[in-house]
């Protein structure tokens, strides 16, 4: 019996730990949209930040080695999970899909344009960017092929921001519960081995 409820308890586990889903955490201050963490891309979780001003001024001197997605079909991953996790109403108070105006470094009611760099040329940035409209406006997409000059500063564009990717912080860790019930199955394992 005792050998039963060890593999019932490592089967549990294993289950637990493989269906899993990551959901992305939005970071919210003074009611706006900063950024998020645990956003999936492709399968890897990054934390993302949403950041004015040029692209040196965020992208430390604008080097290619600092754009974590340093191709077009990382960005466009990269701004399709900005769509899917991360510019969502999610609450009263927190329509960040409904009102662009309401993220990190958009004050515009129309459109916030976050981009995010994967190249450089000799005087430009190409970006993918996700087009995050106003609920009556077209549906949120995302355009490929874009290009900022090294010098456009996005805190005076009203309808921009930079989304700043990074590897993520932690992995998200097994709920309480579930590891209160693993460890009531261990335990009564144990008692069992010893009667």
């Amino acid at each position: 019996m005792t050998k039963f409820l060890k593999t019932l308890a490592t089967a549990i586990l294993f289950a637990v730990i493989s269906s899993a889903g990551y959901a992305a955490t939005l970071t919210i201050e003074s009611g706006q949209l900063t950024g998020a963490t645990g956003v999936d891309v492709s399968g890897t979780l990054y934390d993302v930040t949403f950041e004015d001003g040029t692209c040196g001024d965020v992208f430390d001197s604008c080097e290619l080695d600092k754009f974590l997605f340093p191709t077009l079909a990382g960005a466009t991953a990269a701004a399709d999970a900005l769509i899917d996790q991360v510019f969502l109403d999610s609450g009263p108070g927190m329509l960040f899909d409904t009102d662009p105006e309401l993220t990190s470094g958009c004050s515009s009611t129309i459109v916030c344009y976050a981009s995010v760099p994967y190249n450089l040329s000799q005087f430009s940035v190409f970006d993918v960017r996700v087009f995050n409209f106003y609920h009556q406006g077209p549906p949120n997409f995302r355009a490929s092929g874009g290009s900022w000059t090294f010098d456009t500063d996005f805190t005076i564009r009203p309808e921009n921001t930079w989304a700043v990717f990074a590897p993520a912080g932690a992995q998200v860790p097994l709920p309480a519960p579930i590891l209160l019930l693993l460890g009531g199955l261990v335990g009564l394992g144990a008692l069992r081995q010893k009667a």
